[in-house]
């Protein structure tokens, strides 16, 4: 089940799309180039009834998952639900659903299966999103089957049900340390859209390749809207690839950056000077050592749902 994207109004993501896109300084960004962010004034502030429900709603799922019972799993999706894989094969409607499942149950019951619940994040009175790991135990003793997902989930007939499950597998992280896998955006890179324009400075912090630092700058209209300096490395703890990113609007963000099939997946909260919280899942989706495609998947507190489309960068040469 993946996240899925919320934005900050639509006029307004025109102007702050770069900026988000890539990443950079985001909550402030947005505030100072667009005044601010669209609110949804039905958005009612205590939301734990509702979260509860879709908990168990994703209970009830997992128990019919471990029971093989393909008609209560797909119980879960509304009627005209869909499910969408990691190669983007859809299947849409519950019983196409149901007749998935029934097919995929004919190999026997899965042994052991565990959910991990990230995060919901409201983005009406109505719908929400969810995000989390999904295990399933392998045919092998060794064997254990790690996918990210990401479903929507709406009010229908007073309970919550999926309208939407992206699902997509995790690979294993590299050998050492992962950061060997950016080595090839050293250097500098461009990108550029209807207002705004971006430039990225990426070098090692130290000798030792421990560290990579991105240097970088907004223009809007020949005239600096922001700058900062992003420094990526292995977190010594968990092993796991990081970020941390200050910018010159004083905004503070930390970021997971995670490789699945061809991928990078970069999931990080933005803290602006006056306390907004705003969450993002980027991808960063390599295109030969010359070229990148970045799309932020923005959540803001209070935000209104828009679409932000994917950026070309391409390197300065």
């Amino acid at each position: 089940m993946s996240r899925f994207n919320r934005f900050l109004g639509l006029r307004k993501v025109a102007r702050i799309a770069l900026a988000a896109a890539l990443g950079i300084g985001l909550a402030s960004a947005a505030s100072a180039q667009s005044g601010g962010v669209a609110t949804d004034a039905s958005k009612p502030a205590d939301r734990a009834a509702d979260e509860k429900a879709i908990r168990a709603s994703a209970e009830k799922f997992l128990a019919a998952f471990r029971s093989g019972d393909a008609k209560a799993v797909a119980a879960a999706w509304t009627e005209a639900g869909e499910y969408i894989n990691d190669e983007g094969i859809a299947i849409r409607g519950r019983a196409a659903i149901e007749k998935a499942y029934i097919e995929l149950f004919k190999s026997g019951k899965p042994k052991e299966v565990a959910v991990k619940i990230d995060a919901i994040h409201f983005l009406s009175r109505d719908t929400a999103v969810e995000d989390g790991t999904f295990t399933v135990a392998g045919k092998n003793p060794n064997e254990v089957l790690v996918s990210r997902y990401g479903a929507l989930h709406v009010r229908e007939n007073g309970g919550w049900r999926m309208a939407s499950l992206r699902e997509w597998a995790a690979e294993p992280a590299a050998q050492g340390n992962p950061l060997t896998q950016l080595a090839w955006l050293v250097g500098k890179w461009s990108a550029k859209g209807e207002q705004a324009e971006v430039s990225l400075q990426y070098s090692w912090l130290d000798e030792g390749h421990n560290f990579l630092e991105n240097r970088f700058k907004v223009t809007e209209g020949g005239k600096s809207k922001a700058a900062g300096v992003q420094i990526i490395g292995r977190d010594p703890n968990s092993g796991l690839l990081r970020s941390w990113t200050f910018d010159s609007r004083g905004t503070l963000a930390e970021a997971l950056w995670t490789f699945d099939k061809g991928r990078w997946l970069i999931e990080s909260t933005n803290s602006s000077p006056d306390g907004e919280v705003v969450e993002a899942t980027n991808l960063m989706i390599p295109g030969g050592p010359d070229a990148f495609t970045w799309q932020s998947l923005v959540v803001a507190e209070n935000a209104a749902l828009a679409g932000v489309k994917p950026i070309k960068v391409v390197r300065v040469k």
